[in-house]
């Protein structure tokens, strides 16, 4: 059976491989499946429709760089709610679900982005000569800027640098490990918005590839 794959998906796959046919036939390899799998087919439906929504909103100053990551990491969970639809939403762990999605799904490539341009401050207190992050405490970053800006505490305006070559000092009130009390952090971020941004898609496209390779196996 054919199913019909909305012009603006396309559009947006298009963006991304740079290639209309490219793009068709991977939405059509996840419509495809849909008797067998539905979730590659909402997997996509769901990555298109935040990434196009969170661009519109960037591009036209509406969404701040909080509303950024915010919309990114409720995607990252939006998969757990996908994949388990009989899910009680209220007894999901979020925290253990992003950290699990960037274990996981990440590429070598990106997670040694991720720690080159996100990196600990000189001036917090656990630098000790040495400022890298592993990627779970920037998974922590991401999920307590989140938390910041969904209960309206905080309202980051420098997470994403114009070029590698600035940084900015954000002080994040996170808790780095479970025994931790939530304090200030301080971290340095020289990450630009669209190479985060491509770190998201990569590794949803990576959670997408399993779930087919899964189905076709």
């Amino acid at each position: 059976m054919d199913y019909p794959i909305n012009e603006d998906y396309i559009v947006f796959y298009t963006q991304y491989f740079n290639d209309n046919g490219k793009a068709i036939d991977f939405l059509n390899r996840c419509y495809n499946l849909t008797d067998i799998n539905v979730f590659p087919r909402r997997l996509v439906n769901q990555l298109a429709r935040t990434i196009s929504f969170t661009d519109f909103t960037f591009s036209h100053r509406l969404g701040n760089r909080s509303f950024q990551i915010f919309m990114w990491m409720a995607l990252i969970e939006s998969y757990e709610y996908i994949q388990n639809p009989e899910i009680d939403s209220e007894k999901v762990d979020k925290l253990g679900v992003i950290l699990k999605f960037f274990r996981t799904y990440l590429s070598k490539a990106d997670n040694d982005l991720l720690v080159k341009y996100l990196k600990r401050s000189i001036v917090d207190k656990r630098f000790n000569n040495n400022s890298e992050l592993p990627i779970d405490i920037i998974s922590r970053i991401f999920y307590s800027i989140r938390n910041e800006f969904s209960h309206g505490l905080e309202y980051h305006t420098s997470l994403f640098s114009d070029s590698n070559e600035n940084n900015f000092l954000e002080s994040i009130n996170l808790r780095e490990f479970k025994k931790d009390s939530k304090e200030n952090r301080y971290f340095e971020m020289s990450i630009t918005h669209e190479q985060l941004r491509g770190v998201i898609i990569r590794a949803s496209l990576n959670l997408i590839h399993e779930q087919i390779n899964q189905s076709t196996s």
